[in-house]
């Protein structure tokens, strides 16, 4: 099922992020330190949420709660991975939203504008609240996050068992359809202050962001755009949208329909950018 195949390759994805950071591999930049930190934490309290759960543990975290180390050319590969993805989204929060751009947050005449970060096929990543925290107006970015129901389950979980949402509020209402917004909040940092840390940051930023997760069926355009409407997206604000190996599992024809959608209903505003880390250069299969 997809459900299930997509559950665990999220959660081997964090794993051999993790494991990459462990062996020194230092992809991120700027502040670096504050997503290797962001990362462990999740990872940390989504192994807390599964004790309380079973299924949630089976399905997102694994049943081996302690990192795994993955092999040279595996730690080698993701560290390239997330040198690529998180160098094209601090590209596009900074030229948006740097130090030296002119008036602050609150002048509606200013350089700084809304941005929108969406991440598709989010998984258990923690790129959208890093990319928030880059931000000189972090009160004027908005993440979205969408992934399927098992994966929005857990990482919701995860969010508030690691303190990263404040004032958060969700809808899980029975017949609400896949595409019910799971987790709506502020980015929050304060928990990466406690004196439980073993290592805080030496960056960590003051305000928060918008959050929203929502689970929706990727396979699906239709489910898509009414998880947006639902959000209240605005495509009139720049917007960067992340594809981090996702289209490789719709297959070619919702691959498609996905990137059509997003380039005519998401990406709409001057300076957006669909950034899509895949596969490229297959064969086409001959007719017949």
């Amino acid at each position: 099922p997809v459900s299930t195949s997509v559950a665990r390759t999220a959660a081997d994805a964090l794993n051999a992020k993790a494991s990459a950071l462990s062996v020194g591999y230092k992809p991120v930049h700027p502040h670096g330190d504050l997503y290797a930190t962001l990362l462990g934490r999740l990872s940390s309290a989504l192994s807390e949420s599964g004790e309380k759960s079973g299924a949630a543990r089976d399905r997102a975290s694994g049943r081996n709660k302690s990192l795994k180390r993955q092999t040279p050319l595996v730690n080698a590969g993701y560290a390239a991975r997330m040198a690529a993805v998180s160098h094209a989204v601090g590209r596009f929060v900074l030229a948006h939203h740097s130090d030296s751009l002119r008036g602050p947050c609150e002048d509606v005449d200013g350089d700084r504008k809304p941005i929108n970060i969406v991440l598709v096929g989010c998984g258990m990543e923690v790129l959208g609240i890093w990319a928030s925290a880059l931000s000189s107006c972090p009160s004027l970015v908005y993440v979205y996050e969408i992934d399927c129901e098992q994966i929005c389950t857990a990482k919701r979980l995860a969010l508030r068992n690691a303190g990263f949402v404040s004032g958060a509020s969700s809808s899980h209402r029975e017949g609400a359809g896949s595409t019910a917004i799971r987790l709506s909040g502020t980015t929050s940092f304060r928990a990466l202050q406690s004196k439980q840390q073993q290592k805080i940051p030496d960056f960590i930023p003051a305000g928060g962001s918008h959050y929203t997760l929502m689970a929706s069926d990727l396979r699906n355009v239709s489910s898509i755009r009414k998880a947006m409407l639902n959000a209240s997206f605005d495509h009139s604000y720049p917007t960067v949208v992340v594809s981090e190996l996702v289209l490789a599992y719709l297959g070619q024809s919702y691959s498609n329909k996905f990137l059509e959608y997003i380039s005519s209903e998401v990406c709409k505003a001057k300076n957006s950018l669909c950034f899509a880390y895949e596969p490229i250069g297959a064969e086409t299969p001959a007719p017949g």
